[in-house]
């Protein structure tokens, strides 16, 4: 297993923990952010709420379903290809969303 692959499945197993989290007392806050350890002795923070990344989804002009990942208006990735539905274009981006933590880095 990759450093990436082990720091995945860490960070996913930690975020799964502190969502699921219930709250014992009335004034207890959840932190916003978390910060976990990264690959090669960095950190990183973790939004516990919201993202500022979001998935466009569009239809382009030949009538074929697309999407592009954007963070703070810089595209970070775009679909490979044009889906036949939106429903497909939608499964493609809920798989992405469930697996991208334990993505491994290939060479």
């Amino acid at each position: 297993m990759s450093v990436a692959s082990a720091y995945g499945q860490r960070a996913k197993a930690g975020l799964a923990g502190l969502r699921g989290r219930e709250e014992t007392a009335l004034d207890a806050e959840l932190p916003e952010t978390v910060e976990l350890s990264g690959p090669g002795g960095t950190t990183i923070d973790v939004s516990l709420s919201e993202t500022a990344a979001a998935f466009d989804l569009y239809e382009d002009d030949g009538g074929n379903w697309r999407w592009r990942l954007v963070h703070d208006d810089e595209t970070l990735a775009v679909s490979p290809s044009g889906y036949d539905s939106r429903d497909d274009a939608e499964a493609t981006i809920t798989t992405i969303k469930e697996n991208v933590l334990g993505a491994e880095i290939e060479e």
